[in-house]
């Protein structure tokens, strides 16, 4: 079985006390119609930072700003004969004035979209990392405002 690792970056949005979360479409071949943050794989020789921005906006048709990270993790998945290392960074990001959450037009990897409260455990079943890493970012929001 074929090894290869990558770099994931992820934006935690958050206003109001909601992070916008969307989800996997059913006909994605790894974790079809799990919830996520906005996320990709950072490209050979791409920064971090320019990889969020691309994959934001890829995902969810924004623009945002990278703020800074505030939570690591790794995970391996298996797919199609391979075996994928991955490890994630999870930034805070926020929208530049001029862009509203209102122009939010998925890609066809995700068919839907959902703002969720740190406390919100029922609707949309979300798994027990995306609820840590929720709750991370709730946490380092508030250190910084």
């Amino acid at each position: 079985m074929e090894r290869v690792q990558a770099v994931v970056v992820a934006g935690g949005l958050i206003r109001n006390d909601r992070t916008l979360i969307i989800k996997r479409s059913l006909e994605e071949l790894v974790l079809p119609g799990v919830w996520e943050l906005p996320s990709g794989k950072v490209e050979f020789g791409e920064s971090p930072e320019d990889a969020l921005i691309r994959e934001y906006k890829e995902e969810t048709g924004l623009a945002i700003l990278p703020i800074q990270p505030f939570s690591v993790f790794h995970y391996t998945a298996e797919c199609m004969g391979r075996r994928r290392h991955t490890v994630q960074i999870n930034y805070l990001v926020s929208l530049p004035v001029e862009e509203q959450p209102s122009s939010l037009t998925l890609s066809p990897e995700h068919s839907e979209f959902c703002w969720i409260g740190q406390d919100t455990v029922t609707e949309p079943k979300i798994d027990s990392t995306l609820e840590a890493i929720i709750a991370a970012g709730h946490r380092m929001s508030r250190l910084l405002t």
